[in-house]
């Protein structure tokens, strides 16, 4: 058992020590528009999507593959205006980029 323990902490060790849901949701919740629609991308941005990061965002987040993939679902949900936020792999904001249709 000891030696699964250690395999386990070893495989998802930098999830426990930084996993950025704070961090993301509080940039998140500080740069965006109440009428926006809020939207995530780049590396592991599919992940960051749950609770911890809606909490802290006070916001419910989307994921996009691309700018395209975001005003497509803007289209779909008939919101006129988007913000992205692009994730690096170290879990930081690389950019912010506002769309509208």
């Amino acid at each position: 058992v000891p030696l699964l323990v250690f395999h386990f902490y070893k495989v998802n060790f930098r999830d426990y020590v930084n996993p950025g849901y704070k961090e993301i949701g509080i940039q998140i919740a500080e740069n965006n528009n109440s009428d926006e629609l809020v939207f995530v991308t780049g590396f592991d941005a599919e992940f960051l999507i749950c609770p911890q990061t809606n909490f802290y965002a006070q916001r419910n987040i989307a994921y996009c593959k691309d700018v395209n993939d975001a005003e497509s679902k803007l289209k779909s949900f008939n919101i006129p205006k988007g913000v992205i936020f692009e994730i690096n792999e170290n879990r930081e904001i690389t950019s912010i980029k506002r769309i509208s249709i």
